[in-house]
Protein backbone atom coordinates (compact mmCIF):
# COMPACT_ATOMS: atom_id res chain seq x y z
CA UNK A 1 0.00 0.00 0.00
CA UNK A 2 1.46 3.82 -1.19
CA UNK A 3 1.78 5.81 2.03
CA UNK A 4 0.51 9.43 1.12
CA UNK A 5 2.99 11.88 2.89
CA UNK A 6 1.15 15.42 3.78
CA UNK A 7 3.27 18.50 5.17
CA UNK A 8 2.50 20.26 8.01
CA UNK A 9 4.33 23.44 7.12
CA UNK A 10 2.28 27.20 8.31
CA UNK A 11 3.20 30.10 10.72
CA UNK A 12 3.67 29.71 14.45
CA UNK A 13 1.58 32.26 16.85
CA UNK A 14 5.27 33.93 17.78
CA UNK A 15 5.90 34.41 14.12
CA UNK A 16 2.54 36.43 13.53
CA UNK A 17 3.27 38.36 16.74
CA UNK A 18 6.38 39.22 15.39
CA UNK A 19 4.60 40.70 12.15
CA UNK A 20 2.07 41.97 13.64
CA UNK A 21 4.61 44.36 15.90
CA UNK A 22 6.87 45.48 13.12
CA UNK A 23 3.77 45.80 10.65
CA UNK A 24 2.68 48.60 14.09
CA UNK A 25 6.14 49.83 14.09
CA UNK A 26 6.11 51.00 10.26
CA UNK A 27 2.59 52.59 10.92
CA UNK A 28 3.27 54.37 14.00
CA UNK A 29 6.49 55.71 12.00
CA UNK A 30 3.98 56.63 8.99
CA UNK A 31 1.56 58.53 11.69
CA UNK A 32 4.19 60.20 13.46
CA UNK A 33 5.54 61.41 9.91
CA UNK A 34 1.82 62.30 8.70
CA UNK A 35 1.32 64.48 12.24
CA UNK A 36 5.14 66.68 11.89
CA UNK A 37 4.28 67.22 8.39
CA UNK A 38 0.70 68.22 8.95
CA UNK A 39 1.60 70.46 11.91
CA UNK A 40 4.88 71.76 9.92
CA UNK A 41 2.32 73.00 7.21
CA UNK A 42 -0.17 74.45 9.63
CA UNK A 43 2.83 76.28 11.08
CA UNK A 44 4.06 77.12 7.44
CA UNK A 45 0.52 78.45 6.19
CA UNK A 46 0.18 80.90 9.95
CA UNK A 47 3.60 82.15 9.34
CA UNK A 48 3.07 83.08 5.06
CA UNK A 49 -0.53 84.62 6.36
CA UNK A 50 1.98 86.60 8.97
CA UNK A 51 4.19 87.74 6.34
CA UNK A 52 1.33 89.21 3.95
CA UNK A 53 0.25 91.04 7.46
CA UNK A 54 3.67 92.46 7.85
CA UNK A 55 3.31 93.49 4.03
CA UNK A 56 0.26 95.12 4.59
CA UNK A 57 1.37 97.29 7.42
CA UNK A 58 4.15 98.44 5.58
CA UNK A 59 2.58 99.60 2.34
CA UNK A 60 -0.03 101.61 4.64
CA UNK A 61 2.50 103.26 6.66
CA UNK A 62 4.17 104.10 3.51
CA UNK A 63 1.90 105.16 2.15
CA UNK A 64 0.82 108.02 4.86
CA UNK A 65 4.31 108.53 5.27
CA UNK A 66 4.78 109.36 1.40
CA UNK A 67 1.92 111.85 1.98
CA UNK A 68 3.24 113.61 5.36
CA UNK A 69 3.15 117.27 4.64
CA UNK A 70 1.19 116.98 1.75
CA UNK A 71 -0.32 120.41 0.17
CA UNK A 72 0.29 121.84 3.93
CA UNK A 73 2.61 124.89 5.45
CA UNK A 74 5.07 122.17 7.37
CA UNK A 75 6.86 125.59 9.02
CA UNK A 76 3.91 125.52 10.57
CA UNK A 77 2.02 122.18 10.62
CA UNK A 78 5.01 119.12 10.42
CA UNK A 79 4.64 116.08 8.45
CA UNK A 80 4.78 114.48 11.51
CA UNK A 81 3.56 115.84 14.62
CA UNK A 82 3.19 113.45 17.22
CA UNK A 83 5.23 109.93 18.49
CA UNK A 84 5.55 108.38 21.19
CA UNK A 85 6.07 105.22 23.14
CA UNK A 86 2.80 103.54 24.59
CA UNK A 87 4.38 103.67 28.03
CA UNK A 88 3.13 100.52 29.32
CA UNK A 89 -0.22 102.05 29.34
CA UNK A 90 -1.68 98.77 27.58
CA UNK A 91 1.04 96.83 28.43
CA UNK A 92 -0.77 94.85 31.42
CA UNK A 93 -3.58 92.23 30.32
CA UNK A 94 -6.76 94.05 29.52
CA UNK A 95 -9.71 91.15 29.87
CA UNK A 96 -6.99 88.41 29.07
CA UNK A 97 -6.23 90.23 26.06
CA UNK A 98 -3.06 89.69 24.48
CA UNK A 99 -0.66 93.06 25.67
CA UNK A 100 0.38 95.92 23.59
CA UNK A 101 4.22 95.83 24.55
CA UNK A 102 5.22 98.59 26.52
CA UNK A 103 8.04 100.24 23.79
CA UNK A 104 5.35 99.73 21.06
CA UNK A 105 5.86 103.14 19.10
CA UNK A 106 2.68 105.43 17.75
CA UNK A 107 2.59 108.18 15.53
CA UNK A 108 0.46 110.80 14.28
CA UNK A 109 1.03 112.48 10.30
CA UNK A 110 -0.55 115.49 8.87
CA UNK A 111 -1.37 115.74 5.27
CA UNK A 112 -4.22 118.00 3.44
CA UNK A 113 -5.81 115.50 1.85
CA UNK A 114 -5.77 111.90 3.44
CA UNK A 115 -5.96 109.84 -0.16
CA UNK A 116 -4.13 112.78 -1.84
CA UNK A 117 -7.17 113.72 -3.70
CA UNK A 118 -6.86 116.91 -5.57
CA UNK A 119 -7.26 118.52 -8.90
CA UNK A 120 -5.99 122.27 -10.31
CA UNK A 121 -8.47 125.28 -11.43
CA UNK A 122 -7.69 125.88 -15.21
CA UNK A 123 -8.42 129.38 -14.94
CA UNK A 124 -8.32 132.83 -12.75
CA UNK A 125 -11.72 133.01 -10.58
CA UNK A 126 -13.00 136.40 -9.27
CA UNK A 127 -14.35 136.63 -5.45
CA UNK A 128 -17.75 136.02 -5.46
CA UNK A 129 -17.84 133.08 -7.74
CA UNK A 130 -18.93 129.71 -6.69
CA UNK A 131 -17.88 127.90 -10.03
CA UNK A 132 -14.28 126.71 -10.62
CA UNK A 133 -13.42 125.05 -13.83
CA UNK A 134 -10.70 122.57 -13.20
CA UNK A 135 -7.95 121.10 -15.43
CA UNK A 136 -8.77 117.91 -17.63
CA UNK A 137 -6.77 115.06 -18.32
CA UNK A 138 -3.54 114.94 -20.11
CA UNK A 139 -3.87 112.31 -22.22
CA UNK A 140 -6.88 110.56 -23.09
CA UNK A 141 -5.52 107.26 -21.14
CA UNK A 142 -5.97 109.53 -17.87
CA UNK A 143 -8.82 109.44 -15.75
CA UNK A 144 -10.03 113.13 -14.60
CA UNK A 145 -9.36 114.52 -11.41
CA UNK A 146 -12.87 116.13 -10.93
CA UNK A 147 -14.05 112.18 -10.50
CA UNK A 148 -12.60 112.12 -7.65
CA UNK A 149 -15.06 114.10 -5.84
CA UNK A 150 -19.23 114.29 -5.04
CA UNK A 151 -21.85 116.07 -3.87
CA UNK A 152 -21.68 117.18 -0.63
CA UNK A 153 -18.00 116.57 -0.29
CA UNK A 154 -16.02 118.87 1.41
CA UNK A 155 -12.92 120.86 -0.23
CA UNK A 156 -10.28 123.31 0.28
CA UNK A 157 -8.53 126.09 -2.10
CA UNK A 158 -4.63 125.89 -1.59
CA UNK A 159 -2.05 127.90 -2.89
CA UNK A 160 1.37 127.93 -3.24
CA UNK A 161 3.10 131.27 -2.70
CA UNK A 162 6.21 132.64 -0.98
CA UNK A 163 7.76 129.29 -0.48
CA UNK A 164 4.44 127.18 1.22
CA UNK A 165 1.26 126.43 0.75
CA UNK A 166 -1.99 128.50 2.07
CA UNK A 167 -5.45 128.03 2.55
CA UNK A 168 -8.12 130.04 0.80
CA UNK A 169 -11.08 128.67 2.55
CA UNK A 170 -13.16 125.60 3.24
CA UNK A 171 -16.29 124.94 1.13
CA UNK A 172 -18.90 122.64 0.26
CA UNK A 173 -19.82 121.10 -2.97
CA UNK A 174 -23.38 121.56 -3.82
CA UNK A 175 -25.64 118.77 -2.92
CA UNK A 176 -27.30 118.98 -6.68
CA UNK A 177 -25.57 119.43 -9.65
CA UNK A 178 -22.06 120.05 -7.96
CA UNK A 179 -19.67 118.25 -9.57
CA UNK A 180 -20.07 118.56 -13.32
CA UNK A 181 -17.87 115.95 -14.90
CA UNK A 182 -18.91 116.91 -19.45
CA UNK A 183 -18.18 120.53 -18.52
CA UNK A 184 -15.02 119.62 -15.65
CA UNK A 185 -16.58 122.52 -13.50
CA UNK A 186 -17.32 122.39 -9.43
CA UNK A 187 -19.89 124.18 -7.66
CA UNK A 188 -19.97 125.27 -4.15
CA UNK A 189 -20.99 127.27 -1.36
CA UNK A 190 -20.09 129.80 0.09
CA UNK A 191 -19.19 132.12 -2.50
CA UNK A 192 -15.01 132.85 -2.60
CA UNK A 193 -14.03 135.05 -1.00
CA UNK A 194 -10.83 135.51 -2.32
CA UNK A 195 -9.40 135.57 -6.08
CA UNK A 196 -8.51 131.71 -7.50
CA UNK A 197 -5.58 131.88 -9.76
CA UNK A 198 -4.84 129.32 -12.46
CA UNK A 199 -2.89 126.12 -11.30
CA UNK A 200 -4.60 126.59 -7.14
CA UNK A 201 -5.37 123.11 -5.98
CA UNK A 202 -8.72 122.19 -5.20
CA UNK A 203 -7.92 119.22 -2.60
CA UNK A 204 -10.93 116.86 -1.54
CA UNK A 205 -10.62 117.21 2.99
CA UNK A 206 -12.66 115.36 5.35
CA UNK A 207 -16.23 116.76 6.31
CA UNK A 208 -15.87 120.04 7.93
CA UNK A 209 -12.06 119.75 8.45
CA UNK A 210 -10.53 122.88 9.18
CA UNK A 211 -6.93 121.48 9.91
CA UNK A 212 -5.12 119.06 8.02
CA UNK A 213 -6.49 115.89 8.89
CA UNK A 214 -4.24 113.36 10.72
CA UNK A 215 -3.33 109.37 10.42
CA UNK A 216 -2.28 107.85 13.44
CA UNK A 217 -0.73 104.75 14.06
CA UNK A 218 -0.92 102.15 17.08
CA UNK A 219 -0.96 98.73 18.21
CA UNK A 220 -4.25 97.95 19.85
CA UNK A 221 -5.78 94.52 20.94
CA UNK A 222 -9.53 93.02 21.10
CA UNK A 223 -9.63 95.35 24.09
CA UNK A 224 -8.59 98.21 23.16
CA UNK A 225 -9.56 98.30 19.83
CA UNK A 226 -11.87 101.32 19.07
CA UNK A 227 -12.12 100.08 15.54
CA UNK A 228 -16.10 99.67 15.81
CA UNK A 229 -17.20 96.15 14.40
CA UNK A 230 -13.69 95.95 12.37
CA UNK A 231 -12.39 94.97 15.45
CA UNK A 232 -9.03 92.72 16.50
CA UNK A 233 -9.50 88.90 17.22
CA UNK A 234 -9.08 87.45 19.99
CA UNK A 235 -5.66 87.61 21.93
CA UNK A 236 -3.82 89.49 19.36
CA UNK A 237 -2.10 92.90 18.36
CA UNK A 238 -3.12 94.50 15.42
CA UNK A 239 -1.66 97.84 13.62
CA UNK A 240 -5.09 100.20 13.99
CA UNK A 241 -5.10 102.88 11.56
CA UNK A 242 -7.42 105.80 12.75
CA UNK A 243 -8.47 109.04 11.10
CA UNK A 244 -10.63 111.66 11.46
CA UNK A 245 -14.08 109.83 10.82
CA UNK A 246 -12.50 106.51 12.00
CA UNK A 247 -10.36 103.68 12.82
CA UNK A 248 -9.95 100.65 10.94
CA UNK A 249 -7.78 96.93 11.30
CA UNK A 250 -5.02 97.42 8.73
CA UNK A 251 -3.04 94.25 9.96
CA UNK A 252 -3.16 91.17 12.56
CA UNK A 253 -1.17 88.78 13.82
CA UNK A 254 1.10 91.74 14.64
CA UNK A 255 3.67 91.78 17.92
CA UNK A 256 5.92 95.55 17.67
CA UNK A 257 5.84 98.67 15.89
CA UNK A 258 8.75 100.19 15.88
CA UNK A 259 9.59 103.83 14.41
CA UNK A 260 13.03 105.69 14.27
CA UNK A 261 13.40 109.29 12.67
CA UNK A 262 16.26 110.11 10.60
CA UNK A 263 16.71 114.23 10.66
CA UNK A 264 18.48 116.51 8.80
CA UNK A 265 21.97 116.36 9.81
CA UNK A 266 21.55 112.49 9.71
CA UNK A 267 21.49 111.49 12.82
CA UNK A 268 18.94 108.64 14.06
CA UNK A 269 16.89 109.12 17.19
CA UNK A 270 13.65 107.52 18.56
CA UNK A 271 12.56 111.22 19.94
CA UNK A 272 13.11 113.95 17.65
CA UNK A 273 13.48 117.35 20.02
CA UNK A 274 11.92 119.23 16.41
CA UNK A 275 10.10 116.98 14.11
CA UNK A 276 10.05 119.53 11.56
CA UNK A 277 14.04 118.29 10.66
CA UNK A 278 12.55 114.91 10.05
CA UNK A 279 13.75 114.10 6.80
CA UNK A 280 12.86 109.96 7.01
CA UNK A 281 11.38 107.38 9.09
CA UNK A 282 12.81 104.04 9.52
CA UNK A 283 9.60 101.71 10.15
CA UNK A 284 10.02 98.48 12.17
CA UNK A 285 6.88 95.78 12.15
CA UNK A 286 7.09 92.36 14.18
CA UNK A 287 4.52 89.66 13.76
CA UNK A 288 4.24 85.97 15.32
CA UNK A 289 2.07 83.26 14.92
CA UNK A 290 -0.51 82.76 17.35
CA UNK A 291 -2.62 79.60 16.42
CA UNK A 292 -0.34 77.65 15.87
CA UNK A 293 2.28 78.31 18.71
CA UNK A 294 0.90 75.28 20.47
CA UNK A 295 2.38 72.82 17.88
CA UNK A 296 5.71 74.36 18.46
CA UNK A 297 6.41 74.39 22.40
CA UNK A 298 4.11 77.35 22.79
CA UNK A 299 7.09 79.64 20.93
CA UNK A 300 5.24 81.71 18.43
CA UNK A 301 7.50 81.93 15.19
CA UNK A 302 8.03 85.47 14.66
CA UNK A 303 9.29 87.62 11.50
CA UNK A 304 10.07 90.70 10.96
CA UNK A 305 10.10 93.86 8.13
CA UNK A 306 11.85 96.88 8.09
CA UNK A 307 11.72 99.95 5.37
CA UNK A 308 13.45 103.15 5.57
CA UNK A 309 10.27 106.11 3.88
CA UNK A 310 12.31 109.32 2.87
CA UNK A 311 9.21 112.31 3.77
CA UNK A 312 8.73 113.61 0.24
CA UNK A 313 6.70 116.56 0.63
CA UNK A 314 9.26 118.98 2.69
CA UNK A 315 9.70 122.30 1.34
CA UNK A 316 12.93 124.78 1.40
CA UNK A 317 15.35 121.99 3.38
CA UNK A 318 18.61 121.03 2.81
CA UNK A 319 19.38 118.53 0.18
CA UNK A 320 18.25 114.98 0.92
CA UNK A 321 19.83 113.27 -2.11
CA UNK A 322 22.95 112.22 0.65
CA UNK A 323 20.04 109.54 1.95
Amino acid sequence: MRQHAYKQNGFTLIELLIVVAILGIVMGAVYSVFIANQRTAYTTDEVVEVQQNLRIAMEAVTKDLYSAGFLIDTANTPAISAFANDGGLKSAQVLNQAPVPAGSDTVTINMASLNNAFTRSSTDVSTGSSTITVMPPVAATQVAAIRLFNNNNSIKIIRFESGKYRDLGLYTINPVGGVDIPNNTINFTPALTEDVKIGDRIVLVPAGSITPPTVRYELVNAATTTAGPNTCPNNQLCLQRTIPTGSEIVAQNMSDFQLRYVLDDNTVTDTPADTKLIKAVIVTVWGETQTTRLLSANVPKIRQLSSVIRLRNRINKADDSSF
